[in-house]
């Protein structure tokens, strides 16, 4: 398999759910046909799913929800280079995503190319719905994305200049 995969990480609590969110609203809109996706899904946690489902792409964007302090409904975009940095802080999920993507990388599961969308949410409690503010992030994050698909992934530049 080759291509490019976009795939929002998430469970069904709260704003942890955006990945999904996301990603239903991008099928919604037929984004796999218009930027010609190999890939388009949504998927329960980081972990080894996820590496599967990373593996042979030539690229792929992940989105997922995140807690750095900033407003929730804040999208925050990080290449390559930074995805090396993370840390286990930043996600909300127990078998985080850095972990997911440090043993990925380790096991050389990873596409050359890998952009990270994160959202930083409120509250992933089971109580809670997708509140408005990470909700009304979902168009400007499919237009960063729409943007990063339309330029250089290798590159790790966007087409465009997206508003983050």
């Amino acid at each position: 398999m080759s291509g490019i995969g976009v795939f929002g990480v998430g469970s069904p609590f709260g704003d942890d759910r955006i990945g999904w969110e996301a990603i239903r609203a991008a099928q919604e809109q037929g984004f796999a046909q218009r930027h010609g996706l190999q890939r388009l899904e949504a998927c329960d946690r980081p972990g080894t799913h996820l590496l599967a489902l990373l593996q042979g792409l030539d690229s792929a964007i992940v989105i997922d929800a995140m807690h750095s302090g900033a407003s929730p409904g804040t999208l925050r975009r990080l290449d390559s280079a930074e995805l090396e940095s993370l840390h286990g802080t930043h996600s909300t999920h127990g078998f985080g995503l850095a972990y997911t993507l440090s043993l990925g990388k380790m096991l050389d599961a990873l596409p050359p190319r890998l952009v990270l969308y994160g959202v930083e949410i409120a509250a992933a409690s089971p109580e809670d719905g997708l509140s408005d503010a990470v909700a009304q992030a979902i168009p400007q994050l499919l237009q960063a994305i729409a943007c990063e698909l339309a330029g250089d992934l290798s590159t790790n530049a966007p087409a465009c200049a997206p508003s983050l």
